[in-house]
């Protein structure tokens, strides 16, 4: 019957309702740039955002029949005039969408397309708070403690810090955000400062070197990563982040949280997903 239901051309916008509530596609149409900060800005840009995110998620699962490590390290997407401005890629494009391969070192899977990216950002700058949020609570489902009460104003941060300098200021060690943004959020989220805030790879922030490097338990692990294209190879191999996954298709196909005795099946399913087997195999 799972079969048969997959194969309902329904299935498609299913599959692509779920991936748009898990990574909160409606936030693309809230994003609006400066075009002269942002050469790369276009109105038409926020629905662009959403068409390539779905035709990748489209692509993977009903053309490709994947799953998540590809979701996470895919070496192409869809890209139309809009999407290739902002990724800077070579040849003729218009309003058309098409295939189009990436540099790997740059970009790789989901957490690259400017939708994720631009969706988590300042109207200046990039956003590693959010970017990091999404990470922990969407990708991993690490649970993130509480705000401390009664924050205190923050620090002086010297001219022309880095936007990394400046988040660490505000939130890393020996802050009220020591607990939750130094340790979780704030690693995870600095892989992503090599994209700027329309979501453009960039090498350097105020004249600086970007620093995207980090540290962050990866299924317990202590895992070094140098960037977000090594943090989504190491996430596409964690049995966190395929258990995640699969906690989430059970809510949606439950109506419901999980249970202590969903453990074992969100165990089996995951196990499942990180070895790209069909789960309906077993």
């Amino acid at each position: 019957q799972a079969r048969r239901l997959l194969a309902d051309p329904r299935a498609r916008a299913a599959v692509r309702s779920f991936h748009g509530q898990l990574y909160e596609w409606s936030h693309f149409a809230e994003v609006r740039r400066d075009p002269m900060r942002f050469a790369q800005w276009r109105a038409t840009l926020p629905a662009s955002m959403l068409r390539e995110a779905e035709l990748l998620v489209e692509d993977v699962v009903f053309a490709r029949r994947e799953g998540l490590t590809t979701l996470l390290t895919a070496t192409h997407t869809f890209g139309n005039d809009d999407i290739a401005r902002v990724y800077g890629l070579s040849g003729t494009f218009d309003g058309t969408f098409r295939r189009v391969e990436l540099d790997p070192t740059k970009r790789r899977g989901m957490l690259t397309q400017v939708g994720f990216l631009a969706s988590r950002a300042y109207a200046a700058d990039p956003d590693p708070s959010h970017r990091g949020v999404a990470i922990n609570v969407r990708l991993l489902c690490a649970t993130l403690p509480n705000p401390p009460p009664n924050v205190p104003a923050l620090p002086m941060v010297p001219p022309g810090a880095t936007n990394r300098q400046t988040v660490t200021a505000n939130t890393g060690p020996g802050t009220c955000g020591a607990a939750s943004h130094a340790t979780l959020i704030n690693p995870v989220g600095f892989a992503f400062e090599g994209y700027d805030s329309v979501g453009a790879f960039r090498a350097t922030d105020r004249g600086q070197p970007v620093d995207s490097s980090g540290d962050y338990p990866i299924d317990g692990t202590p895992t070094t990563f140098m960037d977000a294209v090594q943090l989504a190879g190491f996430m596409a191999r964690s049995r966190s982040a395929h258990e995640c996954y699969s906690r989430y298709w059970l809510e949606v196909l439950t109506g419901r949280g999980p249970q202590p005795e969903d453990r074992a099946i969100i165990q089996v399913v995951g196990a499942q997903s990180r070895m790209d087997q069909p789960v309906l195999s077993i």
